[in-house]
């Protein structure tokens, strides 16, 4: 007789697919093996993944928390939430996110599944001010997504069991030639060469390092632009934006940097660099470092103790410069863009590399097998 599948209710804070967690949990919810684990998802805001979920059969509903400092929404939200942990009986309840750990514990306690409750941390623990009371709430295990980020876990206190589940992506497809060039005049770039970032525009994503090292790359003669591709998504920190135009112009190469704006689809502009650039100082992961290698276009990052120097093999699959070295940074970029045999190489070494370790098909396997663990092991006193 074959075993019912197992009752997973996730919790995630976002429903719009802008970063990495919410594009990874909408890849996982898509590949998952219905017939192992039957998923259920709360949101804590609206948004267009509720429609796509629905699109796959999956039920979804949305608990709107507000902001942390509105007490009297987030305790209505804790106890809405209580509600559907009683109602659905779930054997597993995982948190997709830091902030959501922090309303689902809670609620877990409050409906006496305290025992069930995993928590999947997307970033590199003591990054922000919420990793504290986040891992002192309840969890029988925490999920990361690098193994720095599991030896960072496990410094802190109080211990939890972790497992690593490194996202991966599924192998994109090349944007048609002709679309490439009509994207290549909307921006402006002409025949320069190009060196980008994708990501959240937030100081710890390193946008401004981007735009120095940008700056003494042309200084040293390179005809190159810089490509900053994202928005100032939920309004995380608004005033970053504007401080960024402001430091190239200072820079003066104000000229030379095209903000594209939140954008539906980062692979087309990924496309179109000549150099995928992490430029954070404090990362668990870095999927577009993952994105640049499985669109073939070379990767260079900072080595900063973090998932980029897991991802990147240095001088082999990309290159890594030293943590917050920008001089360093724009002599690695100055590499690839002057050197066409050691960009050949690190395409192909980056492509290999993408297809051995982070595909989507081995983050949903790796995932799907820690969660039915944890889902059959005994429940814990």
């Amino acid at each position: 007789m074959t075993a019912a599948p197992i009752k997973l209710l996730i919790t995630c804070t976002f429903a719009e697919p802008y970063g990495g967690c919410e594009r990874n949990l909408l890849t996982f919810l898509r590949r998952v093996d219905r017939d192992l684990i039957e998923p259920v998802v709360v949101f804590h805001m609206a948004g267009s993944l509720v429609d796509r979920l629905e699109e796959l059969g999956i039920r979804a509903e949305v608990i709107a928390t507000g902001r942390l400092r509105h007490l009297r929404t987030g305790s209505r939200a804790i106890g809405r939430l209580r509600k559907v942990i009683v109602r659905e009986r779930p054997a597993l309840i995982l948190s997709w996110f830091t902030r959501a750990q922090l309303y689902t514990a809670p609620a877990a306690v409050l409906a006496g599944e305290r025992r069930r409750l995993v928590w999947l941390q997307h970033g590199m623990p003591g990054g922000t001010n919420l990793d504290a009371p986040a891992t002192a709430m309840p969890a029988i295990a925490i999920g990361v997504v690098s193994e720095a980020a599991a030896q960072a876990q496990a410094e802190k206190r109080p211990r939890r069991p972790t497992f690593v589940v490194r996202p991966g992506i599924e192998p994109p497809a090349p944007p048609p030639e002709e679309e490439l060039v009509a994207l290549r005049e909307s921006l402006g770039v002409g025949d320069a060469k190009v060196i980008g970032l994708v990501g959240r525009l937030q100081h710890l994503k390193g946008q401004h390092l981007l735009i120095e090292a940008l700056a003494l790359l042309r200084r040293a003669g390179h005809d190159v632009r810089g490509l900053i591709v994202g928005g100032d998504a939920y309004g995380i920190e608004p005033d970053y934006g504007p401080f960024l135009r402001r430091r190239a112009a200072e820079l003066g190469v104000d000229g030379a940097v095209t903000f594209t704006g939140q954008v539906a689809d980062a692979l087309p502009y990924i496309q179109l660099m000549d150099a995928v650039v992490n430029a954070s100082e404090h990362e668990a992961f870095g999927m577009t470092l993952v994105e640049g290698m499985a669109l073939g276009v070379p990767v260079v990052a900072f080595d900063n103790g973090g998932g980029p120097g897991e991802i990147v093999e240095d001088g082999r699959s990309g290159l890594l410069a030293r943590p917050g070295d920008v001089s360093h940074l724009a002599e690695q970029l100055g590499r690839v863009l002057s050197d066409a045999a050691l960009c050949e190489r690190l395409v192909e070494e980056g492509r290999a590399r993408y297809e051995a370790e982070f595909t989507a098909a081995r983050m949903v396997a790796t995932l799907e097998r820690e969660l039915s663990r944890l889902a059959r092991a005994p429940v814990p006193r």
